[in-house]
């Protein structure tokens, strides 16, 4: 409550793509907080160029350090060139008038998507819902499944010691993550 109170832009530069959830962000927006955040996580869905800023366009660079040095850049040349002048540019009453029509912008297309009930709507549809039918369908067979998947479990752990690796065959063909191969292996009891 007392980090929301008062601040005037929500600063979030996780190395993209490890941003977790990002709910303090949206936190800060319901509470009129600008976002100046990576697109990563749910700002990612959520930024529309009118209700705050983003540091880059989603790219990820192979080397981190680079990819932070690119973004570091984009921070102070986004701070310097819009966020800064806008919170400054006052009018005669002495209210920053572009930088409260992006605060409006902000609460009107966030408060609306990002909240508890869509957290929970998204929760049930996605997960709850599923492990309930899992549970169901787990139910009606007595938990047959899962009993055969323990004691599969426990005899690898028991039998683990006894896997030998007795020969090395360095295949010429480099295979991509999840793509599919043969083996030639022999099962000895």
């Amino acid at each position: 409550r007392y980090m929301v109170q008062g601040v005037d832009v929500w600063l979030n530069n996780p190395l993209r793509p490890l941003e977790a959830c990002g709910t303090s962000g949206m936190k800060a927006a319901v509470n009129g907080v600008l976002n100046f955040s990576v697109l990563d996580g749910w700002w990612d869905e959520a930024y529309n160029h009118s209700n705050g800023w983003a540091i880059g366009r989603g790219e990820v660079y192979q080397d981190k350090n680079y990819q932070s040095q690119v973004e570091s850049k984009v921070m102070y040349s986004i701070l310097e060139d819009e966020i800064i002048p806008r919170f400054y540019d006052r009018r005669k009453n002495g209210l920053p008038g572009e930088w409260i029509k992006m605060m409006k912008e902000s609460f009107l297309s966030l408060a609306s998507v990002y909240n508890t009930h869509r957290m929970v709507k998204d929760y049930y549809a996605r997960f709850y819902k599923n492990a309930a039918r899992f549970y169901q369908n787990q139910n009606e067979n007595r938990f047959e499944e899962i009993r055969a998947f323990v004691n599969w479990k426990n005899i690898l752990e028991k039998e683990f010691y006894k896997i030998k690796i007795e020969k090395f065959d360095f295949a010429k063909e480099v295979f991509q993550i999840g793509e599919a191969f043969g083996s030639s292996y022999s099962e000895k009891p």
